[in-house]
């Protein structure tokens, strides 16, 4: 087969399974970009695409194929497609001066070697394992595309042998095209959480909405009412799955703002900002997060290449939309003679709220630090849990007026979607200046009264929990300061990650920073920890008792069953760690009880039980969270 261009996106878009520019037994592979790609053998009743160099403008053309006129609508940024007459055959020519092309077909016909209800076969297979896979599904869009596809089905036992004839002819022109929505997978592998490439999100998104247009093309071209409502059934489908992921796309915080440094936004006008402060030669940490938000539709205006091609996806899949209600008002008004509900038309918000998310290893690795300074030099920078672990150096202390050093470090980030850059000041010491102390304390909600449970020095060995939140305060020169961002008498600092096994972990030279609001500066410690798992010891592998009379088993897959006591399967989901206050604090002296103050070993949320949130306590019990576990709460969660 004689191809005019090949792309990479075609390249993708083959691997993906659904390519439908090619006869069957055609695919490109040497053709260079910049030129017009189009199989040079196609079939009877079938919709062809033209991929163009550029983007095409308009939804419609005209044009000429053997002489008479012809039909073309876009499918695609930069796709149209048309489709071959039935009543043609053999060698001819496509003319379509609005876009400059005069492209050479050889027609074959289009050939059943099986009865209509053999060669329709793997489609309604293939429909029937769709509605299948939905089943379960609680949306407007499943609810629409199962409306459609029993309407289809009832409408199909209506047709005459002559229809089903013509039904399976135009399917089988099609079948790669059609085969590719309903079977296949249009994003090739969604990623199950938001930190995903996003070069690769962004092809996935426009191969879904590509394989969108190419159904909804079908029903335009289509002249026969019995082919749009078959073109029809295969668009409804490419649209629901274009719009869980346009859903999981536009929830996916891809919109990137800015960074903070120890809980503080970094400066991108470069204006005044608390100092964070390091002392020469000393590896230092501090808490790495990012400013982002979703996507909205004022974004798109941005310059960036990413946003640029989503909006343009983002454009046909709105277009495609309209054009599907035209044909589902068509077929219920003269095929189906029903009441299909029409395709919603997705509006995306113009402003999306801003939120703080953890810094994670793929955002770090795209972001270029420096420090700005000539006689400073950064080294061994590095990102594990949640912060980021540099040394700065003052090359030629003599150099250095005083006993410090101001500079800024420098950041830049860059990817598809975003591009910002901004600085941190930092102030260098030549050598430590400071004498500061740890504190561990309990919890109150009165930070004034909570107690000190321990004092640290500096490469102290400590025990605690894994993934719990302890209460610290500083003391400089023997005397507390204000700490953390609201300048309290205390903050709290989560310790360890996520526990994937009863075992402890030993993090020798562990390096975290506590701010002293006081003299506005960041403090570096240094513990020798052990961190205990007993929270996943007692949970993972047990059945725990919810108000006598649902038995729930945590597994160590991060998943929970439950059966209630009748013997009945209960729900179950998956169930996730969170980082939990090591010290407890629930009063339920006002529903008759006392102070809970029990120490906590971990803490996960079970959404779909009554305890959605299971405190896993030191000494092997299991709690609800706040007054849920007062007993003479109304709304008491007992757990055993």
């Amino acid at each position: 087969m004689k191809f005019l261009k090949f792309s990479l996106v075609l390249l993708i878009f083959t691997a993906a399974g659904f390519f439908y520019s090619c006869s069957k037994d055609d695919s490109p592979s040497t053709e260079e970009e910049g030129e017009v790609v189009t199989p040079s053998e196609v079939y009877q009743s079938q919709v062809v695409s033209i991929e163009m160099p550029n983007a095409v403008p308009e939804q419609q053309y005209t044009g000429t194929l053997g002489g008479n006129a012809i039909q073309l609508v876009r499918s695609g940024e930069n796709v149209v497609m048309f489709k071959v007459p039935v009543t043609l055959l053999g060698e001819t020519h496509l003319v379509v001066a609005d876009l400059g092309l005069d492209l050479p077909y050889n027609v074959n016909e289009t050939v059943l070697t099986a009865t209509p209800e053999q060669e329709l076969a793997p489609l309604f297979t293939d429909v029937a394992d769709f509605s299948e896979s939905i089943s379960n599904e609680q949306s407007e869009e499943a609810d629409i595309v199962n409306q459609y596809i029993d309407s289809f089905n009832a409408y199909y036992n209506t047709l005459t042998d002559a229809e089903k004839e013509q039904l399976a002819i135009s399917y089988k022109a099609n079948s790669e095209l059609f085969n590719g929505i309903v079977a296949g997978d249009l994003t090739a592998g969604r990623p199950m959480d938001i930190n995903f490439n996003i070069d690769t999100q962004l092809l996935k998104h426009k191969l879904a909405v590509l394989a969108f247009g190419g159904g909804v093309a079908f029903v335009v071209l289509a002249p026969d009412p019995l082919e749009k409502s078959l073109g029809a059934l295969v668009a409804v489908i490419a649209w629901k799955k274009s719009k869980d992921y346009l859903t999981e796309f536009m929830s996916a915080k891809l919109k990137k703002l800015n960074v903070l440094f120890q809980s503080v936004a970094g400066d991108l006008d470069r204006g005044n900002m608390e100092n964070l402060t390091f002392t020469s030669g000393e590896q230092e940490s501090f808490s790495f997060d990012v400013q982002g938000r979703d996507i909205a539709s004022g974004d798109e205006g941005s310059s960036t290449g990413g946003l640029t091609t989503f909006f343009n996806s983002h454009g046909i899949f709105t277009g495609a939309v309209t054009q599907l209600n035209n044909a589902i008002e068509f077929v219920n008004d003269n095929l189906f003679f029903s009441n299909i509900s029409l395709i919603p038309v997705y509006t995306m918000p113009s402003n999306q709220p801003t939120e703080v998310l953890d810094g994670d290893s793929a955002f770090f690795d795209a972001m270029q630090l420096s420090v700005a300074h000539s006689n400073v030099t950064m080294s061994d920078v590095s990102f594990s849990n949640g912060a980021i672990s540099m040394k700065l150096t003052i090359d030629d202390p003599d150099a250095v007026n005083g006993d410090s050093l101001e500079t800024t470090i420098d950041y830049a980030y860059q990817d598809e979607l975003n591009s910002f850059s901004g600085s941190f000041p930092i102030e260098i010491f030549k050598e430590e200046q400071f004498n500061y102390e740890l504190r561990i304390g309990n919890y109150n909600p009165d930070y004034d009264l909570i107690e000190t449970q321990m004092t640290l020095q500096q490469g102290d060995a400590v025990t605690f929990g894994n993934y719990t939140k302890q209460m610290v305060s500083l003391l400089l020169d023997g005397e507390p300061v204000a700490v953390g961002g609201n300048a309290l008498p205390w903050t709290s600092v989560t310790f360890g990650d996520v526990p994937v096994s009863a075992e402890p972990v030993i993090m020798n030279d562990y390096t975290f920073s506590v701010y002293d609001a006081t003299n506005q500066r960041s403090v570096n410690f240094t513990l020798d920890l052990t961190l205990t798992n007993n929270g996943y010891a007692t949970l993972v592998g047990a059945t725990v008792t919810i108000n006598n009379y649902l038995d729930v088993t945590f597994h160590a897959n991060g998943t929970y069953t439950s059966v209630y006591e009748d013997g009945s399967t209960g729900p179950s989901n998956s169930y996730t760690w969170l980082p939990t206050g090591a010290y407890g604090w629930t009063d339920c002296t006002p529903y008759g009880g006392e102070i809970l103050d029990d120490m906590v070993a971990g803490g996960v949320h079970a959404p779909g039980i009554a305890a959605n949130y299971v405190s896993i306590l030191e000494n092997g019990t299991f709690s609800a969270n706040s007054t849920y576990a007062c007993e003479g709460f109304s709304g008491y969660i007992s757990i055993e």
